[in-house]
């Protein structure tokens, strides 16, 4: 009886069981296997295949041509605007350019322009194509295309890019926004061009090349203003353009009265090449891509490792009967730019490089560098240039400076045709 009963509580127990597994099974659909979440406060791998988080490459905010399409020989505006490069080149025609910027060309055939950004992660590259046409048949186009001025007239150039002769017409002069003066320009032959003047205007340039900014004037000059010619293109009827005394600042010229110093002090005017303090002075040496260049500052820093040289540059003044000379602050005008060319003395193959800079000096005294870069012996000579048209009305002193890496032996630098001018 009690075998029975132990059988009766196993085949119990066996049933109960059995009731439980059936009641927890689930029916699953054959798939792919589930993702297995990632542990938290990691990252995620993105799947096989899809593209990676993108570098740091310089980006193109725009790149324009304005108008698009043109008739030969008009004119298109190139517009862009960059970001993040250390490199900005546009070709053909442009070369090397600052990262936002814009300039007119004219064009004689279609051209597809091709802006290349560049830094250290890459570079970044977009096209613009400009579509140029024969001028209409049987329509005259005029064109402003020079404005200048002899002694105290104001003098304009008008070419008909067009098929036909056009009529005679009234041109008119504005300065500083003002209406000036008239003209009356003679009819323009097909493919010609004549020149115009406001003779019953004196125009008088302001101010001192080296003592202002306001010695240009802007002025613009409209033509066919009452719309006696029908023509192909009426958007180029004006030009307008800055004219009068236009400012140059030649470091060549005031290098003797700059204020030169290196490492070990003070340097003195004028300097020998073979100081161990370093040196500057005039000079007419071949440079390292076979060329002699006119117009040249030799910069030798101080010879030890990471020696230096500088010069700070000034307006040239008298102070009493043109006894005793000085410099003051040179108040830039605008739309400056400083350009120049470096490179090494030919035969200077031992310099580990050189770090050329240029800046200028703030009302509150502080040295601001606006460009800086490293050249090397390279059988080449670059170029160095700077915007400086976020600076005019302000007065600063300008600064050259060269620095030598841990070599100083060979580090001969030559500045070429170092200036600061309006554009």
């Amino acid at each position: 009886m009690k075998r029975c009963v132990n059988c009766m509580v196993v085949v119990m127990l066996l049933v109960l069981v059995a009731s439980m597994l059936v009641g927890c099974i689930k029916v699953v659909r054959k798939s792919e296997p589930a993702a297995t979440p990632a542990p938290a406060g990691q990252p995620v791998a993105p799947p096989s295949g899809a593209p990676e988080m993108p570098g740091q490459r310089p980006v193109i905010n725009s790149f324009s041509a304005s108008p698009e399409t043109i008739y030969k020989g008009q004119s298109v505006t190139l517009s862009w605007d960059v970001s993040g490069a250390t490199a900005v080149t546009i070709q053909p025609y442009i070369g090397a350019a600052q990262q936002v910027g814009s300039q007119v060309l004219p064009l004689a055939n279609s051209t597809t322009f091709t802006l290349t950004a560049t830094n250290s992660a890459g570079s970044t590259k977009r096209d613009v194509t400009v579509i140029v046409g024969a001028p209409l048949a049987g329509t005259p186009d005029l064109e402003v295309t020079e404005i200048f001025v002899r002694g105290d007239v104001v003098y304009y150039k008008v070419a008909n890019r067009g098929g036909v002769e056009s009529k005679g017409g009234t041109s008119k002069l504005y300065v500083g926004n003002l209406e000036k003066s008239t003209d009356y320009l003679e009819p323009v032959p097909a493919g010609q061009e004549l020149t115009g003047g406001f003779f019953k205007y004196s125009f008088e340039a302001m101010g001192d090349v080296l003592e202002v900014g306001l010695h240009r004037t802007q002025v613009k000059v409209c033509v066919d203003v009452e719309d006696a010619t029908k023509e192909s293109n009426e958007f180029n009827n004006c030009l307008t353009a800055w004219v009068g005394a236009t400012y140059e600042f030649d470091f060549v010229k005031y290098a003797h009265i700059a204020t030169w110093r290196s490492g070990g002090g003070v340097l003195k005017w004028p300097m020998v090449g073979g100081d161990s303090k370093g040196a500057a002075f005039l000079s007419k040496y071949v440079l390292e891509d076979g060329r002699t260049y006119s117009n040249t500052l030799a910069m030798y820093p101080q010879r030890v490792a990471f020696g230096s040289i500088q010069g700070t540059f000034g307006a040239p003044y008298t102070k009493q009967w043109g006894l005793e000379g000085g410099t003051k602050e040179v108040e830039l005008p605008p739309d400056c730019r400083f350009s120049a060319k470096v490179g090494f003395k030919e035969g200077a193959t031992k310099t580990d490089g050189v770090t050329v800079s240029f800046g200028i000096v703030d009302p509150s005294g502080s040295i601001v560098v606006l460009k800086s870069m490293k050249v090397g012996y390279d059988r080449m000579v670059d170029v160095v240039e700077a915007d400086l048209g976020a600076l005019a009305g302000q007065k600063v002193f300008f600064v050259l400076r060269v620095e030598a890496g841990p070599n100083w032996e060979d580090d001969y630098l030559i500045w070429v045709d170092p200036r600061v001018y309006q554009e």
